[in-house]
């Protein structure tokens, strides 16, 4: 796929209603998606996370502002046909079976009623959802109906997936499916925006985090990135070697003995590795124990970014 951005907003803006009323749900949205990444969107109830993903669908205007796809701008709704789309708000034809359904959305598409058979079967073994193609809705579960809904975004063969809430429903094996049926879909070069609740979710499949607050974009995150909070070297010194010279190192930024008596962590200073501290062991004769790196959770990523809207019971 030769689009090395799939989405690029600029501005985008959303308000309902107007004068007092007024409720601003997005506000002044720039970013920018690549190609083949996953990208989680995180906030609380109201943070416009859904109002974007109905942007970037189609589904409502912007009050101003601007997006493209794959380069492409927003007027070109052609570019829809690139996308697929599973909302928190779900829709069903309840009076026919999954398979006759998912033939029906996938008839929308301008499809023969071979090829949509065939991309109706592709889509349900991809979500393991085959076996349930001749139940009806009122018989199921949310958790194979949240399947039947990720089998519907997937009917057009989308080269974006916008997720909302894609882990809703879903049991342990389904979580765990899911997980590895994202990460299949990202090495086939497909991009992947989604919102979830789940926050070890989120920090297990996504690349990238946007933590949007009261509908402005507080900050953009590499996952791996924002979960390692610094290196550390754990190490023992002989009795001749003064403390005071390891604490003076350019590379450390404190020392202390730890709980066995013996060994001393120290912690370095951003951006500097081990080497020198290591170089340092060899010339006092000292002893290498490890070297580690401090991790926190998304979890605590997102309580420092968002403040006390992080502690809301239910923020998704």
């Amino acid at each position: 796929m030769p689009d090395t951005t799939a989405i690029e907003t600029r501005g985008l803006t959303k308000h309902y209603g107007s004068g007092r009323g007024r409720v601003r749900a997005l506000e002044e949205l720039n970013l920018n998606v690549d190609s083949g990444e996953i990208l989680g969107l995180l906030g609380p109830n109201g943070a416009g996370k859904t109002t974007t993903m109905k942007l970037l669908t189609g589904l409502t205007q912007p009050t101003k502002g601007e997006f493209s796809l794959f380069g492409a701008p927003m007027a070109d709704r052609s570019q829809l046909g690139r996308v697929g789309f599973l909302s928190e708000e779900r829709c069903y034809c309840r009076g026919l079976k999954l398979g006759q359904a998912l033939m029906f959305y996938a008839s929308l598409y301008g499809h023969s009623k071979q090829e949509s058979r065939k991309r109706v079967k592709r889509a349900a073994k991809m979500v393991g959802l085959r076996e349930k193609l001749n139940a009806r809705p009122r018989s199921l579960s949310k958790g194979w109906m949240q399947r039947f809904g990720l089998a519907q975004a997937l009917l057009n063969d989308p080269e974006l997936l916008i997720l909302d809430e894609p882990t809703s429903g879903l049991d342990v094996d389904g979580q765990e499916a899911l997980r590895g049926f994202l990460h299949d879909l990202k090495n086939q070069g497909r991009t992947i925006v989604f919102s979830s609740h789940r926050l070890d979710e989120v920090e297990r499949i996504c690349d990238r985090v946007a933590f949007i607050k009261q509908g402005r974009l507080l900050d953009i995150v590499e996952t791996r990135q924002a979960t390692s909070h610094g290196m550390y070297v754990l190490a023992q010194f002989s009795e001749r070697t003064k403390m005071e010279l390891v604490e003076s190192l350019d590379d450390v930024e404190n020392a202390y003995l730890t709980s066995d008596g013996k060994t001393w962590r120290l912690d370095l200073k951003d951006g500097c590795g081990a080497s020198g501290i290591i170089k340092f062991l060899s010339v006092v004769q000292g002893k290498l124990i490890d070297v580690k790196r401090d991790e926190i959770s998304l979890e605590e990523v997102f309580r420092r970014t968002l403040g006390e809207d992080a502690d809301e019971e239910d923020w998704s």
